[in-house]
Formats: structure tokens, sequence, C-alpha cells
């Protein structure tokens, strides 16, 4: 446990150091991430973990979800691999996200991106195609010849040429050895992924879906779901009514959506609570007897600038 505060506390560090604006962090055991950091348009979503191993399918399924939702690159911090320590320089994919460690995450947040990929044992990485096609053409080699150069296929080459398929890492350095001339693209690690999962409403969140929203569940995080509609994504909580927990909650809801930008409410099924630390608060029926989508985003806003009223 203090070994990956420790990872933890320098990964928090690192982003400091750079500028970066800093979410509260998420304290939920297993949650999908660790806190938001965001620098001008730049959104990035934390998760640190010391085994990238540990990183289980629901968490990636949630990360994936947030992280496409809200516009931000999913980034997992580790330090090793069940015992093996992650490389400098080199990304780890598990269950489809990049996973790097702290050193190869200071130097892509300098703009030195990491230019190797371990998938299933092996290490590859991506080639220039249309370089590695004019240098082919230029020395007048062939695909089958330059193949036989390299000890692969032709149809490997044309693939590489194509983009359609990365380079072992051997690969890669004769091809760069026969050519003189560096050829392989380094990885851009603050991608936002696309969105993989179609908006399934538990039944608590029906009353949102019924007035024209997306709805988003999310397991593991401060909030239950992400509501998605009339251009807006809203940070949504569900809770029976106003306690010491929920309060609590409200208070990370709130540092998590100035960071992301995002507005964020806390939908009850009773209570006269209006405002719970700087969340808005609205009841199930209120939602019931909207009409209108915008109603509900004009009573947000309306509710997030009252007077904090944690009576329920």
């Amino acid at each position: 446990m203090q070994e990956r505060l420790n990872l933890f506390l320098r990964v928090l560090e690192i982003f400091e150091n750079r500028g970066y604006e800093i979410s509260e962090a998420c304290v939920l055991s297993n949650s999908c991430f660790d806190f938001f950091a965001r620098k001008g348009e730049q959104l990035l979503l934390v998760k640190v973990l010391r085994n990238i191993d540990s990183l289980t399918e629901t968490q990636a399924e949630d990360i994936t979800k947030v992280a496409a939702t809200l516009g931000a690159a999913p980034v997992i911090v580790g330090e090793r691999k069940t015992a093996e320590a992650l490389h400098e320089g080199v990304v780890y994919l598990r269950h489809g996200l990049a996973c790097i460690s702290e050193e190869t995450l200071e130097n892509a947040l300098d703009s030195e991106y990491p230019a190797l990929l371990c998938y299933r044992g092996g290490y590859y990485a991506s080639i220039d195609g249309a370089l590695l096609r004019n240098l082919r053409q230029a020395h007048r080699l062939s695909r089958p010849a330059l193949a036989k150069l390299v000890g692969v296929s032709p149809k490997a080459i044309y693939k590489y040429e194509e983009g359609e398929a990365s380079a072992t890492f051997e690969t890669a350095l004769k091809l760069e050895d026969i050519f003189g001339t560096p050829l392989v693209k380094p990885l851009n690690i603050f991608r936002v992924p696309e969105m993989k999962v179609h908006a399934m409403p538990s039944a608590s969140l029906a009353t949102l879906r019924s007035l024209g929203f997306d709805v988003y569940p999310v397991k593991k995080a401060p909030f239950s779901a992400l509501t998605k509609g009339e251009g807006e994504v809203l940070l949504t909580k569900v809770a029976r009514c106003c306690t010491r927990e929920v309060v609590e909650r409200a208070k990370l809801l709130r540092s998590i959506s100035a960071t992301v930008k995002r507005e964020a409410f806390i939908l009850l099924d009773s209570g006269r609570a209006k405002n719970i630390a700087g969340v808005a608060t609205i009841t199930k029926r209120e939602v019931k007897e909207m009409e209108d989508p915008r109603h509900l985003l004009e009573l947000i806003e309306e509710r997030a600038t009252q007077d904090r009223d944690a009576g329920g």
C-alpha cells in the first residue's frame, strides 16, 4: 500500500511540476481513475497501479467510457508487470489501454514519445510507411528484394508501407540499418479513445433517458453515470437522500467537475436540498415533470450557484 502511495505521489508531482491543474484524488476502492489532469485543452484521466496486470477488464471498460465521453486521454502509470519492471520508452497494452512507466510519462509530457509497443510478449514499432516506400524506390528495391534482405514476406513490407501493421523491434532495426535512416514513428499515448459501448441506463437513471438524454452508467467512480444530451455531458451521482457520505462525494464531484469543465449534479430519490457542497441536486420527481431536456440544464446551472443546503 505504501509503495503504491509513493508512486502515486511521484506521478502527481510530475504533473504539478509541468503546470497541470489536478482534480482532487479519488479514494474509492478499485476506482477506474485516480485523478484528472488538465493543461490548456489537454485533459488526461490518470490511473496509477504498481502492477499493470492488476488492471481489470471492468476497470478498462469504465476508463474507456469515461475518457471517451469527457474527451480525455487515459494514462495508466505503473511500475511493473508481474515481476518485471516496466521499461522506459515502451508502451504496454492491457485490455486495449496503454500503460507506461513514470519515466516514460515524464518524457511524453515533454513531447518525447515512446517508440516501442509491448504486446503479447513481443516488442513492436510503428514504421513511417511513406518514408519506407520512398527509400525503397530510391534504392530501386522491389518489395520482394527488400523482404529478402530483412527476413520477412513481401506482404509484410506492403503492410508496413500502407500503415496496416507494426514491425517487430528486430525488423525495424534492420530496416533502419539498411537505409541508414530512422523509420520508427513515436507513439502518441495521449489520444482520446473511441466509445465502445452504447448507453444502457439502470432503472434509477431511466427518468433521464425518458427526457431525451443518453446515459452511460459507470461502476467504479465518484459519479454513477455520465449523462449526455443537448451538447452537454453531465457528471451524475444517484443518491437516495442527502447523507454525510453524499456530502463528501459531492465535494470530490465538484473538484472533478471544475477540472474536466463539465457540470455535475446529484439525482435524489427525494429531499429538499437544492445544492450540496456546490453541486446542484435534482429530485427524480422534478425530472419526471420536465418536458424539455433544456429545463434540466437550466435548473442545474441555477442551483449550482446557490448557497449549500445540505438538508434532506
